[in-house]
């Protein structure tokens, strides 16, 4: 056995039955059973072994069993894994701080054994290191992938996020049937896309730009989150939140493709009161340790949901919608509000509705962001969405998708100081 890095022996005292049983590291490893080594990882860093030899010796990356296993202890207490940070490999032996894409920034400790310790969304909008560039405005900049060919989404959202934009933005459907009616858009009938249009899931498709990426924000605009089942769409942004280390936004709606309800074999008529349901059900899977439920749609007897995201209380959830209906919901239950295309006239009138319902559901001083797509050219066009009640801005400056990063770049050009 080998002694924490302070040098305090081992607390045999403090370890389960179950680890007793384990005699040595060696006969860990040469086990190699993926519960006997989890198991070990955990009750090895709970004992007060350092989590940098704890890795050596169980043949685990070190970053990533912190990642897994956030729940260090010191002196009976949990700490955030940040404390053993290196540049190389994400941990330092010594308890010292650094900078880093994980657990950069403080967060409160939950009390859950898969807490992955990464950044509490209240108090954090950026990770990792410094951007090359920064808007010198209130207004973030998001980019909207929906108006991108496919084949150029992983090269955008990468120049995103060397040029400073905050998030990309991208919408989804399950299926779009070739008879298709109404439109998103208040005041139209024709649906804005082709049943030609190429779809990809949503969450699949940001986790690998994840993978391509370390800052920028990934967002769904919108998830028809009432077309599925809480479990299967809590999994979705668990998955998200923390394979991309905490950059996930999750724009959601009731849909607007009364077609689409019909090929899936749902009502449409209900698509409020399910999503209303679904999103209740998701925020407790997100943060309780067991959930049950009897409801007008989902029933189900105790379950359990691990590892929870790593945004605390979950990833910020931004209601999607022009209705009033939408509004409301978004007043009641969403972190913010996510529209669609509009000026700084336009919006302003549906921040005063969010305004006044915000304050009938009694939550007018809680955190919440106002999301838009719109135009976009120079600084004093931000000035104008930042009067406006604008939080967020989803933009598109090209015309064509190969011109995209050039537009990208020019319009940071103009508006950055």
């Amino acid at each position: 056995m080998f002694a924490h890095a302070d040098r305090q022996p081992w607390r045999p005292d403090t370890v389960t039955a179950a680890w007793r049983k384990l005699q040595s590291w060696e006969d860990i490893r040469r086990r190699r059973v993926h519960d006997c080594r989890h198991t070990a990882a955990s009750l090895a860093l709970k004992a007060g072994e350092n989590p940098v030899a704890v890795a050596e010796q169980l043949g685990h990356d070190t970053a990533t069993l912190l990642r897994v296993y956030g729940h260090v202890y010191e002196g009976g207490k949990r700490v955030s894994p940040r404390r053993y940070r290196t540049p190389s490999t994400g941990c330092r032996a010594d308890g010292g701080i650094d900078g880093g894409r994980i657990g950069e920034l403080p967060g409160q400790v939950r009390r859950n054994r898969h807490d992955y310790h990464v950044r509490e969304r209240d108090t954090a909008q950026e990770a990792g290191p410094e951007r090359q560039r920064r808007w010198p405005h209130d207004v973030r900049l998001g980019i909207a992938l929906g108006r991108l060919n496919p084949a150029f989404f992983e090269e955008v959202t990468v120049a995103a996020e060397e040029l400073g934009f905050e998030s990309v933005w991208l919408p989804e459907h399950l299926v779009f049937p070739v008879e298709m009616t109404r439109s998103p858009h208040p005041g139209e009938s024709h649906p804005p896309v082709p049943a030609t249009t190429p779809v990809f899931d949503a969450f699949a498709q940001l986790a690998y730009l994840a993978g391509r990426t370390s800052r920028v924000r990934l967002a769904t605009h919108v998830y028809n989150l009432a077309l599925r089942h809480p479990f299967v769409a809590a999994r979705a942004v668990q998955t998200l939140d923390i394979v991309s280390a905490g950059r996930a936004e999750v724009g959601v709606g009731a849909g607007w493709l009364e077609s689409e309800w019909k090929a899936a074999g749902l009502d449409f008529a209900t698509r409020g009161r399910r999503l209303d349901e679904a999103i209740g059900v998701c925020q407790r899977l997100w943060t309780d340790e067991v959930v049950e439920h009897h409801g007008e749609f989902f029933d189900f007897g105790p379950v359990m949901f691990e590892p929870k995201p790593v945004q605390r209380p979950w990833p910020a959830l931004h209601i999607g919608g022009e209705s009033d209906a939408a509004l409301r919901r978004a007043a009641r239950v969403g972190d913010g509000w996510v529209g669609m295309g509009h000026s700084p006239e336009s919006v302003a009138r549906r921040v005063a509705t969010l305004r006044r319902f915000r304050r009938q559901a009694g939550r007018e001083s809680s955190r919440f962001e106002v999301t838009v797509g719109g135009p976009l050219a120079t600084r004093d066009d931000v000035e104008q969405w930042t009067e406006a009640g604008v939080d967020r801005l989803i933009v598109s400056p090209w015309t064509r998708s190969r011109q995209a990063v050039e537009g990208m770049r020019r319009l940071a050009d103009a508006v950055l100081s």
